[in-house]
């Protein structure tokens, strides 16, 4: 029995991995579209090895131009994307950088969003986009462009610009990061530790960057919302070990009446 519970969702994650991939070439075919038709219509699941046999083969050309590129970086204003545009711009790379960091100072940027509709996994704007190809380059001098973002009223805007500046972790980034791990949305100040500790993980982050983010993931451990988890205390501990191992002991957090202890122990059980 539980070996076929596992078996039923193992294929349930294949179907719907399938189903996301596939959910613009096929989205005219009214015959197909789920994991009953994953399962059961050969045609689909043809077509979707062809999906992704397509995607492992994509190749850009050693000497692209910078005419190409920026061609491919002025499609990322249209959200459908049939032609793996955006992952051709992530085998670019490097090159691309320019461009990239030169169209977050287009005023389209700042303002455009994709409308609604589609699956919630689809991106939300052309600066989401951007945000995700720069993940890979992490550019100190994206920092500059980036950090009027994080005063953008749109929180989608606030957020991808809080996992990329948190991300890339130069002392440019301090100002925006302080402000946006003080966002007044979760989800905000989630994106901004993510990013830092995407950072770290890439060794990234200076000793300037993540010593003035201390004091600000430090104001989340009692923070009254819910935005705390176990994020902020394995940040800490990721920051400063040394430094915050005897805070999180201290009688301000390490307390029966804080009801955010149990991500405190978490921590310490992670390390």
């Amino acid at each position: 029995m539980k070996s076929a519970i596992i078996i039923v969702a193992v294929l349930c994650v294949i179907g719907v991995v399938a189903f996301f991939a596939l959910r613009g070439r096929l989205a005219s075919n009214q015959n197909t579209g789920g994991f009953r038709d994953w399962a059961k219509n050969p045609d689909y699941r043809r077509s979707t090895e062809e999906y992704f046999a397509a995607l492992e083969a994509l190749t850009v050309p050693e000497d692209i131009s910078p005419s190409e590129i920026q061609a491919m970086v002025d499609r990322l204003f249209v959200k459908e994307d049939n032609d793996f545009n955006v992952d051709k711009l992530r085998l670019v790379g490097s090159k691309a950088t320019p461009q990239l960091i030169a169209v977050l100072n287009d005023a389209r940027t700042y303002t455009t969003r994709f409308p609604e509709g589609g699956h919630s996994l689809d991106p939300g704007s052309p600066f989401e986009r951007i945000c995700d190809l720069l993940e890979h380059i992490c550019p100190p001098e994206a920092a500059k462009p980036l950090t009027k973002y994080a005063a953008h009223e749109d929180d989608h805007f606030r957020k991808h610009a809080a996992i990329t500046l948190g991300n890339i972790g130069t002392a440019e980034c301090i100002n925006p990061m302080i402000v946006l791990l003080d966002d007044d949305d979760d989800y905000v100040r989630s994106y901004a530790m993510m990013g830092i500790e995407r950072g770290i993980d890439a060794n990234r982050g200076g000793e300037q960057f993540l010593g003035a983010m201390f004091p600000a993931i430090e104001a989340l451990l009692d923070r009254r919302d819910g935005s705390v988890s176990d994020d902020a205390p394995k940040l800490l501990l990721s920051i400063d070990r040394e430094r915050a191992i005897p805070l999180m002991l201290s009688d301000r957090f390490f307390s029966h009446t804080d009801r955010h202890l149990h991500y405190i122990f978490e921590a310490f059980n992670e390390w």
